[in-house]
């Protein structure tokens, strides 16, 4: 009797030292890094591989990807110059360049890094025409990428490009404008047919 009692607590204390070992082993995949914290302040970052972590006391938080990563924002209605509302949507690519600042020193830093890139869009934009706005999509990427390129650093981010996607503006405004190209090219061929 008394020997069972024994094998049942040896038993019982080994499972309870397996699951011990096995919560203690972390895998830290290519392109990743893991934060560890001991009781609720960082210690360290684990780059990639196989690691021990002491139980308890010790424990991996958040596991941060560190490759690069693409993100379409939500489209917005931005006023141009001569005050026509068009409707931009745009992606961004974007990879963590500093762990401890994307981590510890901002809430949301991917939420700040595209609060900022509407507000910047917004900021252009409203320093052009719609004609320039439709012609100058490249123009608006360079302008947007250098902006907030200095602004994401200290969200622990760097944004590696700038797209607009799309641009649309109110069916009205899209007549209109089709109205005046057609005008125009007619007026050139009446001109070219009076030359000849």
């Amino acid at each position: 009797m008394f020997g069972i009692i024994i094998w049942a607590i040896v038993i019982i204390v080994a499972i309870f030292l397996l699951i011990i070992l096995f919560s203690s082993m972390a895998i830290i995949h290519t392109g990743e890094v893991g934060i560890v914290e001991r009781l609720g302040k960082y210690v360290q970052t684990l780059q990639p591989g196989f690691h021990v972590v002491p139980p308890f006391i010790y424990r991996i938080t958040e596991i941060v990807n560190m490759k690069q990563i693409p993100l379409k924002v939500d489209e917005q209605e931005v006023i141009t110059k001569d005050n026509v509302v068009v409707r931009i949507s745009e992606t961004l690519k974007y990879h963590i360049t500093d762990v401890n600042a994307y981590v510890y020193q901002n809430k949301d830093s991917v939420l700040s890094m595209v609060q900022d890139t509407r507000a910047n869009l917004r900021g252009i934009i409203g320093n052009m025409d719609l004609n320039d706005v439709l012609n100058g999509t490249e123009t608006i990427n360079q302008t947007l990428f250098q902006q907030i390129a200095t602004t994401t650093a200290g969200y622990g981010l760097n944004v590696d490009r700038v797209n607009i996607d799309s641009i649309q503006v109110d069916k009205t405004i899209q007549e209109s404008m089709n109205k005046l190209l057609r005008a125009s090219r007619e007026k050139e061929a009446n001109i070219m047919e009076r030359k000849a």
